[in-house]
């Protein structure tokens, strides 16, 4: 949950670092992603999110199911290739957060699931959202 509130906290900022700062190395680093696309969409996202974020509560952090996590371990090796080391990985949770806007008559309050993984002893963000 703590990391959760680290990627809520750089929305609600408008701190783009921060939140890009929430994901592994082994992703950013990924000859798969075009990384200066995906730090502009990125930034793009925060800026909009954190010009409407009033609050957050983190509601729950459970394990994915069976389905979720075969994707994401196929996820996690497209885009880790070599650097992946599925030994290094921990844990993952699904954590579902409720977030409520400061614009009237825009959306008063809306929910979210963040796909958080521990890997080698530091929970990071997955963009599970990503399409390749």
């Amino acid at each position: 949950k703590a990391a959760a509130r680290r990627v809520m906290e750089g929305y609600k900022r408008n701190d783009a670092e921060a939140v890009i700062a929430c994901f592994p190395s082994f992703f950013m680093e990924s000859d798969e992603l075009n990384r200066d696309a995906w730090v502009k969409e990125i930034e793009y996202n925060v800026k909009d999110m954190s010009d409407y974020i009033f609050s957050y509560t983190i509601e729950k952090a459970e394990k994915p199911s069976s389905q979720d996590r075969e994707r994401f371990m196929e996820d996690f090796h497209y885009f880790g290739g070599d650097a992946f080391d599925e030994n290094k990985l921990q844990d993952v949770r699904v954590v579902w957060v409720i977030y409520k806007g400061n614009i009237p008559g825009v959306w008063p309050s809306r929910g979210a699931r963040l796909v958080m993984i521990k890997y080698e002893g530091r929970w990071y963000w997955w963009p599970d959202t990503i399409n390749r």
